[in-house]
């Protein structure tokens, strides 16, 4: 990883966690509802892999993987 995404991983991880949730990540997307976001991970066009943990209804990833999606739109944009 270069500089750039270690220093947007740790601002994310600083602010959410390791591990980031639906509404989190919702918002970090800018999606207009959660609602809106489900759909996209339904329609497997959501911007980061997403997981859920046994037992649990709601969605996750991982700051890296947000990081590292902000990035690449960082330097493409």
């Amino acid at each position: 990883m270069d500089d750039s995404i270690n220093q947007t991983v740790a601002r994310i991880r600083k602010e959410y966690g390791e591990i980031i949730c639906l509404k989190e990540l919702a918002y970090l997307f800018r999606y207009p509802s959660i609602d809106a976001a489900r759909k996209s991970i339904q329609r497997k066009t959501f911007p980061v892999p997403v997981f859920k943990f046994p037992n649990r209804s709601v969605w996750y990833a991982t700051a890296e993987d947000v990081a590292k999606c902000l990035d690449d739109v960082r330097r493409l944009g």
